[in-house]
């Protein structure tokens, strides 16, 4: 092979890699709390949708803080916490199984679910972006 064939192969072959390796939209640092009731929600899966772009997530430590970077933009958040009752017969085993896991949501069941949530945030660049979500108790 000639040496201006291996070049040649080398500048297309990194044409080829670097095609798709645009600059995405910026990501912007986010902090927040999730609390029910007033009570920090430890563990709790916090998610940010954007549409367009894939979720983001972050889960809340002790004090119900989170931190993550998402794209500018309106935001629906999502809020998941819950935790198993009783035996883990069959964790792989659909809802209305007898074999499944019992669950004890420690957030209101609607926030968890992107089509009942009514948890928004907008991120902006150059603002704060802290958001606090404090849910209702029931």
């Amino acid at each position: 092979m000639s040496f201006r064939t291996i070049v040649a192969l080398v500048v297309c072959t990194t044409a080829m890699l670097t095609a798709g390796c645009g600059q995405g939209p910026k990501m912007l640092p986010v902090s927040g709390v999730v609390t029910v009731g007033g009570q920090p929600v430890k563990a709790a899966a916090v998610m940010f949708y954007r549409k367009g772009s894939p979720a983001v997530s972050a889960q809340t430590q002790a004090d119900g803080g989170f931190q993550l970077r998402v794209a500018a933009g309106e935001h629906r958040v999502t809020v998941t916490a819950c935790e198993a009752i009783g035996p883990m017969l069959d964790p792989t085993a659909a809802d209305d199984s007898p074999t499944a896991p019992k669950l004890k949501w420690l957030v209101p069941q609607r926030y968890s679910q992107l089509e009942q949530t009514d948890l928004k945030a907008k991120v902006e660049a150059g603002k704060p972006n802290q958001f606090k979500f404090d849910l209702p108790a029931k």
